[in-house]
């Protein structure tokens, strides 16, 4: 595993958008207490993906 690997699974959030992570509360982000965020924008560093639930 070389430095590019882990750069790459580093900057991962970087597909992902602030709807999809379970930090995310209308528009706040509980992690790293970022307020006036859009669900559609670009995830930020402290992404963490919603858990998905068994129907």
């Amino acid at each position: 595993m070389g430095l590019g690997d882990a750069l790459r699974r580093k900057l991962e959030f970087y597909k992902h958008k602030h709807g999809e992570c379970q930090n995310f509360d209308n528009g706040t982000c509980k992690a790293a207490h970022f307020t006036n965020l859009k669900a559609n924008e670009t995830a930020c560093p402290h992404f963490k993906a919603k858990q998905k639930t068994g129907a």
